[in-house]
């Protein structure tokens, strides 16, 4: 069975996440990152891969699986060289209906006078 490393900090701030905690958010590399390095550096998106950043489940202390007494998050701490100061790539605007906004050629053209007639 795989299981998710859980692990201990964000890569940016270095911010404590415990395994119980519903402030850590990952990518699919299990990059790991707090909740407000992920609203107010990253918006969303992991520096390191550029991919979506979701909500890290919770391992109970006990069930059927075992939870963390079997399975213990790891101690392991990554920590970016510099932190996260430059932010990550924005995604182009959407429209409200969660579509990208395409441009027109009107958008791009330019504006023209028109001169009145027999001039």
């Amino acid at each position: 069975m795989a299981l998710l490393e859980l692990r201990p900090n964000c890569e940016c701030c270095d911010r404590d996440l415990p395994p119980q905690s519903r402030e850590a958010f990952m990518c699919s590399y299990e990059c790991t990152f707090c909740s407000d390095c992920v609203t107010n550096v990253l918006h969303g998106r992991c520096p390191n891969c550029h991919g979506e950043l979701v909500r890290r489940p919770v391992r109970p202390e006990a069930g059927p699986a075992g939870g963390l007494a079997k399975h213990p998050a790891s101690t392991k701490r990554k920590l970016k060289a510099g932190g996260c100061a430059k932010p990550a790539l924005r995604c182009p605007p959407l429209n409200g209906r969660g579509v990208l906004r395409r441009r027109s050629l009107r958008d791009h053209a330019p504006s023209r006078v028109s001169s009145p007639p027999g001039r």
